[in-house]
């Protein structure tokens, strides 16, 4: 604890051996296995249902739709966070709040003030939770992978399938909807959902303290910052004020389109204020100005944002739906997202570029997975 709150490291990463690099990739990697594993059995199977039996159906969508806009709204503050940590702790930072978080649901349900409210705010933080850890990783992946363009192109590759991969191998190979099933057949319902988020804080309790002995106290060395200019000053408080009424209107364009969509489809109102808050970061910030500059990437970043358009109502709201409307469960739940992240991992496995033969590997199991699957 101590030395989480005196968070400046001792060294810079650009002083670490290869052998401390290893190290300290792979226990990223373990620990994010591990709380990963916890999430997709809480927050992707459990928790739909059990949102569904507290607020109902009305109020499910409000509580996906708002912590979706949160995790884009506060993703420069998980920057800001992480400009000021060293690696090793802003991962124990992440991982002590997702603890928290998730020991937060059973708490509410035993305390019967699993109302809306206190959802939306585990919601929000959660959401805020999820863009912070991979504001984090995207800052320390390419620190600890060098000058070696190679490793960074298999740790992307590794950071990308490892979610993906997981949610096909419990829903669809492992069926651990099932798990789920039986807990909430033993204790009920709800204290039996809420229960798989406990064993969710025990695995990311137990990948928080592996990468907190494994990932480095060491930060990216930064020049020394020079005072700005009076000029300078300025034009900073006008750009301030400029993006300050951007952010105004367009999420006042957002919430009043969210309104009008919400009276009448509720489960994709949630896309006006997603689109909003995209085009907010588009208008006023200065990276994705310069990548809207590049045609290739432009229309990358146009194609990612067409597919979550796509992916985010099928997953979080078509399939729950499904899954309760055909009574198939906890199980069938993690089935529909398998398969729906094997879809996923089917697309992703033809973009991949890893070095040597490994592309080839990759493809043929995932292909040999595919065709075990449908012999299943």
């Amino acid at each position: 604890v101590d030395d989480l709150k005196n968070a400046g490291p001792g060294r810079t990463v650009e002083s670490l051996d290869d052998a401390t690099r290893k190290k300290a990739l792979t226990g990223w990697l373990v620990g994010r296995s591990l709380y990963l594993v916890g999430f997709i059995l809480a927050g992707v199977i459990s928790y739909p249902m059990l949102a569904q039996a507290l607020v109902g159906t009305q109020g499910y969508p409000d509580l996906m739709s708002l912590g979706a806009v949160a995790a884009i709204l506060l993703a420069p503050l998980s920057g800001l966070v992480a400009d000021r940590l060293s690696f090793r702790n802003m991962f124990a930072l992440n991982g002590v709040i997702r603890v928290v978080l998730a020991l937060a649901i059973p708490a509410l349900v035993l305390m019967h003030a699993a109302t809306f409210w206190p959802l939306l705010a585990v919601a929000l933080l959660t959401s805020w939770n999820v863009a912070s850890s991979l504001v984090s990783e995207d800052k320390m992946l390419p620190a600890l992978a060098g000058s070696d363009p190679k490793r960074l192109s298999v740790l992307n590759a590794a950071a990308n399938i490892n979610f993906i991969g997981l949610n096909v191998l419990l829903g669809t190979f492992l069926l651990s909807g099932r798990w789920v099933d039986s807990l909430a057949a033993a204790f009920g319902v709800l204290n039996g959902l809420s229960g798989m988020f406990a064993i969710s804080a025990g695995l990311a309790a137990a990948g928080a303290l592996i990468q907190w002995y494994t990932i480095p106290n060491v930060a990216l060395s930064k020049p020394a910052a020079a005072k700005p200019s009076s000029e300078a000053a300025a034009a900073a408080s006008a750009n301030g004020r400029r993006n300050l009424a951007i952010w105004a209107g367009v999420l006042a364009a957002g919430g009043a389109l969210y309104l009008a969509l919400h009276a009448a489809v509720p489960q994709f109102a949630a896309l006006a204020l997603v689109g909003a808050a995209l085009a907010g970061l588009i208008a006023t910030s200065k990276g994705l100005a310069r990548l809207w500059k590049n045609p290739v990437l432009r229309t990358g970043t146009l194609l990612s944002m067409a597919y979550s358009f796509v992916v985010y109502p099928v997953g979080s709201m078509l399939i729950p739906f499904a899954a309760r409307d055909l009574k198939g469960g906890a199980e069938m739940q993690g089935q529909l997202q398998g398969s729906l992240f094997f879809g996923q991992l089917l697309a992703g496995s033809t973009m991949l570029n890893l070095p040597g033969r490994w592309n080839t590997v990759v493809r043929a199991v995932v292909l040999g997975a595919l065709g075990a699957w449908l012999g299943l």
